[in-house]
C-alpha cells in the first residue's frame, strides 16, 4: 500500500493516491495499532494527499493531523525530541492555512497556523533538522504580515499546544537545547531506524516487482 500510494502520488494521480493512502492507514492500524509511530506516519501521509483536494472537508484533515501529533507526543515522552514531530506541526500549519484563507483576514485558523509553524520551527532548530526550515520560515513570514494575527498569537501563546499537556509544552518549547538521550531511548531509536530501513527495502522490492510484472504482462 505504501508503494502504490507513492507511485500514484508521484504520477499526480491523486484519486488513486487517496484511496491507497487510506488503505495504508487501515492496514498500518491493523499491524501496529494506533499508539505506534508507524500509525502516526500513516496519518501524516494521508493528510499529505488530502491537501490536494481543496473541496474536501478539511476539518477532518485537521482531525487526522491532530491525532498524529497526539500519538507522536505520547510515544515521545521522556525521550529526545523527534524531528518527525516538527514535520507534523508543519503539516498542521499547512492544513490550517487552507482553512484560514486570505492571510489578510484575522481568524482562528490563521492564528493557529502561525502557532503551528512556530512550533515546527522551534523543534527543527533544536533537532538540527534544517531540510524544511526555509519553507517554515517562509510561512511564518507570510502570516506575520498581518499584525492582527501576530498580536493574537502573542496574546494566546507563541506555540501550538492544543494536543500536549502543560509540562510537555515546557519541555518541548523551552529556550534550551534538547536533553541528552538516555541509553534506552537510543536503543529504541536504533530499533526504529532498523525497522524503517527494512521497510524501505521492502517497498523498493515491491516496486521492482510491480514494474517487472507490468513488463511481463506486455
Amino acid at each position: 500500500m505504501f508503494t502504490l500510494l507513492n507511485l500514484y502520488q508521484g504520477s499526480a494521480d491523486f484519486e488513486n493516491a487517496q484511496y491507497y493512502a487510506k488503505e495504508h492507514t487501515r492496514v498500518t492500524e491493523e499491524v501496529y495499532k494506533k499508539e505506534h509511530k508507524c500509525y502516526a506516519y500513516a496519518l501524516f501521509l494521508e493528510v499529505g494527499v488530502m491537501r490536494y483536494f481543496p473541496n474536501l472537508d478539511h476539518t477532518e484533515t485537521l482531525h487526522c493531523i491532530n491525532e498524529a501529533i497526539q500519538i507522536s507526543v505520547r510515544i515521545g515522552q521522556n525521550k529526545k525530541l523527534d524531528p518527525f514531530l516538527a514535520r507534523l506541526y508543519e503539516e498542521k500549519g499547512h492544513v490550517l492555512r487552507m482553512l484560514g484563507g486570505d492571510v489578510a483576514q484575522l481568524n482562528d485558523y490563521n492564528v493557529q497556523a502561525l502557532q503551528s509553524f512556530n512550533s515546527a520551527f522551534a523543534i527543527m532548530c533544536k533537532t538540527q533538522e534544517q531540510t524544511r526550515l526555509p519553507m517554515v520560515e517562509r510561512m511564518i513570514t507570510e502570516l506575520s504580515v498581518n499584525p492582527l494575527i501576530t498580536e493574537k498569537v502573542e496574546e494566546r501563546g507563541k506555540f501550538d499546544t492544543e494536543c500536549i499537556a502543560t509540562d510537555q509544552e515546557a519541555e518541548l518549547f523551552a529556550d534550551k537545547p534538547a536533553t541528552e538521550e538516555d541509553p534506552e531511548s537510543a536503543a529504541d531509536r536504533e530499533d526504529e531506524a532498523t525497522a524503517l530501513m527494512l521497510f524501505g527495502l521492502g517497498a523498493i522490492a515491491a516496486a521492482a516487482g510491480i514494474y517487472a510484472y507490468a513488463k511481463w504482462k506486455r
